[in-house]
């Protein structure tokens, strides 16, 4: 906990201020797990109740403040609609998104995503994919606005043009625009639909019998082995020469691929990051629970 009071004030101020609008869902719920969401309606008010941990709440506030920034300078710009939430019902639930920005001259969605760069990387963007998409449907139930085209703007925080070389996939740029496919209607109608209609028939569901969050859902780092090649010196080497899933493959691979050699095998623990450092209803988690009870 960081003892900086202006930082805490307007952390504070922040997460007091955030307005989802009057709506069961967002569309960045039924874009997540269910059992992250559900659980963070049941336990709203113990979350909102909880000390401000900075390093947790930093990144989300200076998104926001970008954003703000998109904001105030568009807002009087007759060609854009920039941060306007839009609502509407589906499948008797009240469903509510706010898209960044709209240019309404060529019909393009824009999202702003201040994120690391490294989320290029490893993602497979089909999350932002299914978020533009409810965006447009949004548009198109509510304003009769057809979008023709989805943009993402990657504004990579931690971006470093030396890594560029390294992987075909880290951006080319600080800032560079990212096209995603733009379904037809009945696919987005459909979507949509699904995952109310999911959301819905899990609403009375206990919280230990919620579906469980995926690997991917959960940042998982699995156990894993790793061996090194040493230097006549005892130094190992930078890099590694495999990396293997038990300790009897990594034994194995060892004695048969480095014979004379010296070598080191080092246990990497697995870890669950997103329910460890970073996911807000882990302590009501029965999935996470069980888990960390099992790795005592």
């Amino acid at each position: 906990m960081t003892d900086i009071k202006p930082l805490m004030e307007v952390l504070l101020e922040y997460r007091n201020h955030y307005d989802a609008g009057v709506s069961d869902y967002s569309v960045t719920e039924l874009i997540e797990h269910p059992q992250i969401v559900l659980l963070k309606k049941r336990y709203n008010e113990i979350i909102k109740n909880k000390p401000i941990d900075p390093e947790r709440e930093s990144d989300a506030f200076s998104g926001t403040g970008l954003h703000r920034l998109f904001w105030e300078y568009l807002k009087n710009n007759i060609e854009y609609i920039a941060e306007e939430r839009i609502t509407t019902r589906i499948c008797n639930r009240i469903i509510s998104g706010e898209p960044d920005i709209f240019h309404v001259p060529t019909e393009t969605l824009y999202d702003l995503k201040h994120t690391k760069a490294y989320t290029k990387v490893f993602s497979d963007m089909f999350k932002w994919e299914q978020q533009l998409n409810m965006y447009a449907l949004l548009f198109k139930l509510v304003k009769n606005i057809d979008v023709k085209k989805l943009i993402i703007i990657g504004w990579w925080r931690d971006f470093d043009k030396r890594l560029c070389k390294d992987n075909i996939k880290y951006p080319r740029q600080k800032i560079e625009e990212i096209e995603l496919n733009l379904w037809d209607y009945e696919e987005q109608v459909d979507f949509v639909n699904f995952r109310v209609s999911m959301m819905k028939s899990l609403e009375s569901v206990p919280d230990h019998k919620l579906p469980e969050c995926s690997a991917s859902d959960r940042w998982e780092r699995p156990e894993s082995w790793t061996i090194y090649r040493l230097y006549p010196n005892g130094k190992k080497y930078k890099k590694a020469s495999r990396v293997l899933s038990s300790e009897f493959e990594a034994c194995k691979w060892a004695i048969t691929n480095m014979v004379k050699k010296k070598y080191k095998i080092e246990h990497r623990i697995g870890s669950r990051e997103r329910c460890e450092n970073w996911c807000e209803v882990s302590d009501y988690c029965h999935q996470y629970q069980e888990y960390k009870n099992g790795k005592k």
